[in-house]
């Protein structure tokens, strides 16, 4: 007996710690939506407030207030990145936070070794826990390297996102960046035996391997029993880890009153008219805008389509919600404007181009977002919720909208979080964020499915794994 209410006092202060952490500590993300997918996993346990804008920070937001911050890193090279995320945690020190965990992208995209470097610097002396596995979608570390279902990340299309390594061991990636890095790998079996020596070794990176969401709760329970020591412990890694890391931060906050605060409900209160933006160029979104562009009542589609070499400028495409043809950009956004003020639903996408080489998601998601700037200044009604498909994306739109924080409130699906816009013209609007790689082929008929109607999600929506139909005007590209 005396043994097991020991475990349960360790239990209890370990919950209490990542609720002392959160409370003014800090999450680094280098894109917005693994900003928000990570951050919302904290929601029932602390108030979280992401902040959009790196350049800006957001302002007036309360101590006692997990804050999430988008350094928008992912695309920026090797040093540049560092030397915003030493500059993020600079402004932490000053503001009296400490960053406690780092989001990875689940497939190593991004500069991971240079930001992981330019943080343990930063928070020295520290070692990071890190794996970057999210089970749930498939992505796994197995013997050290990721996997995306069952397949090495770098045979993989996101091979072509990721920082060049010899393999696909989570290391050989870090280390293209970090090479003086002093790491283990812990194989799931031997987390916790391995964990403690590695930190009493002074060890910079600890990979471990999680191939199931059990193996990220038997790391927690690791780091948890953790003996006190001088160094620090940052967690390092996907959405996944810091929703094995939250319930018990959740009990304890709700036993000391640190639970959520005002727009940290977990229950959906989005409302339509909707208006989507999406420019990822995942197959898997592409197949996602089709089911919902093909169901009852759709919505307008506004397609942008790059013309062929040679012929012209962009293509405008109209689909659905009484609009359909090729059309010029002015006759476009006052369609859209239109759809707006009579309380329609609006889709604004980009199609894949032909061309691999033609791919740039920096400039399609400005186009996107200029494109939707120009149609809300124009249009007399304003949509309730806003949904923003791929990191790029949502970056774009929100800061042309003038949007510097949303204060997260929960999960319209399973790591597709949403929130209410904390400040300026846009206040209250929902904001709901989706990585393009994320969920299934009905996940966005089914958000669509809720807004219009609470009762829509079991009546209307598509069973898990529905095909998607083509896109009217725009053929879907390659991964």
């Amino acid at each position: 007996m005396r043994a097991f209410h020991t475990a349960a006092r360790a239990r209890w202060w370990y919950a209490r710690a990542v609720v002392d952490r959160a409370l003014g500590g800090a999450i680094v993300a280098d894109d917005l939506t693994g900003a928000m997918d990570s951050g919302v996993q904290m929601r029932g346990a602390v108030p979280v407030v992401v902040e959009v804008n790196p350049d800006k920070g957001a302002s007036a937001v309360p101590a006692a207030t997990t804050l999430v911050i988008n350094t928008q890193t992912r695309g920026l090279a090797a040093p540049a990145a560092a030397a915003r995320v030493r500059a993020a945690c600079a402004r932490l020190r000053e503001e009296g936070r400490t960053a406690w965990f780092k989001k990875l992208d689940s497939t190593l995209r991004g500069n991971v070794g240079a930001e992981l470097a330019a943080l343990q610097e930063a928070l020295a002396p520290c070692t990071i826990l890190c794996t970057p596995a999210l089970p749930a979608q498939g992505r796994t570390v197995v013997a050290g390297e990721l996997l995306v279902h069952g397949q090495p990340v770098m045979l993989t299309p996101y091979r072509d996102e990721i920082v060049p390594a010899a393999g696909s061991a989570v290391l050989d990636v870090v280390r293209r960046q970090w090479p003086t890095c002093r790491a283990v790998g812990l194989a799931a079996p031997a987390v916790a035996a391995g964990l403690a020596d590695a930190v009493r070794a002074g060890a910079d990176l600890i990979v471990a391997d999680a191939a199931s969401d059990a193996h990220l709760r038997q790391l927690a329970v690791a780091g948890r029993r953790l003996p006190r020591s001088g160094r620090r412990l940052l967690w390092a890694g996907s959405a996944a880890l810091l929703r094995v890391l939250a319930p018990a931060a959740t009990a304890a906050a709700a036993q000391h009153g640190g639970g959520v605060g005002a727009g940290g409900s977990r229950e959906w209160s989005a409302a339509a008219p909707l208006l989507l933006v999406a420019g990822s160029r995942r197959t898997l979104a592409q197949e996602q805008l089709g089911v919902a562009l093909s169901a009852a009542r759709p919505p307008l589609g506004v397609c942008l389509q790059a013309p062929a070499a040679g012929g012209g400028g962009p293509l405008w495409h109209l689909s659905g919600g009484g609009g359909r043809g090729v059309t010029e950009r002015a006759a476009a956004v006052a369609r859209a404007a239109r759809t707006l003020a009579a309380g329609g639903d609006l889709f604004v996408w980009s199609a894949p181009p032909a061309r691999a080489a033609e791919r740039s998601s920096e400039a399609v998601s400005l186009a996107l977002a200029e494109f939707t700037r120009e149609v809300l200044a124009r249009s007399t009604g304003r949509p309730r919720s806003l949904l923003l498909v791929g990191g790029d994306t949502a970056y774009a739109c929100l800061r042309r909208l003038g949007i510097g924080a949303v204060a997260l409130a929960g999960e319209a699906e399973p790591y597709v979080p949403w929130g209410r816009v904390v400040a300026g013209p846009w206040a209250g609007t929902a904001v709901i964020s989706k990585a393009g790689g994320f969920g299934d082929p009905g996940t966005l008929q089914r958000i669509r499915s809720r807004l219009l109607s609470p009762a829509a999600q079991s009546r209307g929506s598509l069973p898990a794994g529905s095909p998607g139909a083509p896109l009217p005007g725009c053929s879907p590209g390659s991964p």
